[in-house]
């Protein structure tokens, strides 16, 4: 019934509830995942602070965190829609409109 990821995430969770624990080593890859992003979260408010033109393409924690939770089909189908907007915003120098129209034509079909 779930996709892969989710399907983890749900196993995992009803472990931990269960009194199962969690996998092996979740504690240090969780203490190495918080130490990154609370690390590149810095450089991000410090290069905001100066106006460096570097800042957007330092991957956020928040992101990382809740991209963790979706399936990637959503992840893939969110990335595709958000290249199509950036080219036809930068290179086409059109409205945003039609994209806009065009997702929504999109979900409700799906």
């Amino acid at each position: 019934m779930f996709q892969v990821p989710t399907g983890y995430v749900w196993i995992f969770t009803a472990r931990l509830v269960t009194g199962q624990g969690l996998p092996p080593m979740v504690a240090e890859w969780a203490l190495g995942a918080g130490l990154l992003f609370a690390v590149t979260t810095a450089l991000r408010v410090a290069g905001t602070r100066r106006g460096a033109k570097w800042v957007p393409w330092v991957p956020g924690g928040i992101a990382v965190a809740v991209g963790m939770y979706n399936t990637p089909s959503f992840t893939v189908a969110r990335t595709i829609g958000g290249l199509i907007n950036w080219y036809w915003r930068s290179y086409r120098k059109q409205s945003e409109t039609p994209i806009i129209v065009l997702a929504s034509g999109l979900i409700l079909g799906e």
